[in-house]
């Protein structure tokens, strides 16, 4: 059997900030884009992350199904 980890690990990649310095003006930028009727892939031209990405933070805050 191996040895237990002994060292914290993290999981996984961060969560993309795109073109601002935090997650949470991403997120208020993406849905004030939202709201004004911009689509995904412009949103995500605005912010410097993928419509995917886009799609997947609407989805968390409950916008999209």
């Amino acid at each position: 059997m191996n040895a237990p980890r002994t060292k914290p690990v993290k999981k996984g990649r961060p969560f993309s900030t795109g073109k601002f310095s935090k997650r949470q003006e991403l997120v208020d930028g993406v849905i004030e884009r939202f709201h004004r009727g911009f689509k995904y892939n412009q949103i995500g031209r605005y912010t410097g992350i993928s419509d995917v990405t886009v799609k997947n933070i609407l989805i968390d805050q409950g916008l999209v199904q």
